[in-house]
């Protein structure tokens, strides 16, 4: 499979919006207010994936998408004081809470508790290891406001804490069955 040229890319949006510029400048009607105007990206697949994969496939952006907000951490209850003592020591900018599955299954059962939690953190993060469980514990609120938990590997006693900058600088694509 070839790799997309980067050099062919950028020529191709910088003559897009060329394009749109001198289109609206065209018009002889102008609007009240400025537009923005967006542009879309569609993939397609060559071929159809077999099953269906609960993980999300990460993808590097050079700038962050994510803005300033803050950042949630789920994991397994056992690892949380590892997490955190090496959080403390080379700590992620963003990343203010690190909750455990007990605490969330505990403390955010009620419906309402769920949308309070979904609106207190930009974004979410899970140990990759009780990524299905947490899906069910947070429920269709997260997922109907695109704030699914995005998987992040911390099993390893180092490097922790570039995983989640990685996750958290970045976006993932989900597959579904199918060629869409």
């Amino acid at each position: 499979m070839e790799q997309l040229d980067t050099e062919q890319v950028t020529k191709a949006v910088v003559a897009l919006k060329q394009f749109l510029k001198k289109k609206q400048a065209q018009k002889s009607k102008q609007a009240l207010v400025d537009e923005n105007k967006t542009i879309q990206i569609i993939f397609t697949r060559i071929t159809v994936p077999r099953n269906e994969s609960l993980k999300a496939i990460p993808i590097k952006l050079p700038h962050n998408i994510r803005g300033d907000g803050e950042a949630c951490l789920f994991v397994k209850d056992s690892d949380k004081d590892r997490i955190k003592a090496h959080l403390k020591d080379d700590p992620v900018a963003g990343l203010t809470k690190v909750m455990t599955i007990k605490k969330l299954k505990k403390n955010y059962s009620q419906f309402k508790d769920k949308r309070e939690l979904k609106a207190a953190y930009g974004v979410f993060l899970v140990d990759d290891r009780v990524l299905p469980y947490v899906k069910s514990l947070v429920g269709k609120t997260f997922f109907d406001a695109k704030k699914q938990p995005t998987t992040v590997n911390v099993t390893g006693k180092k490097n922790i804490s570039t995983h989640i900058r990685r996750v958290l600088g970045g976006t993932e694509m989900f597959l579904s069955p199918g060629p869409c």
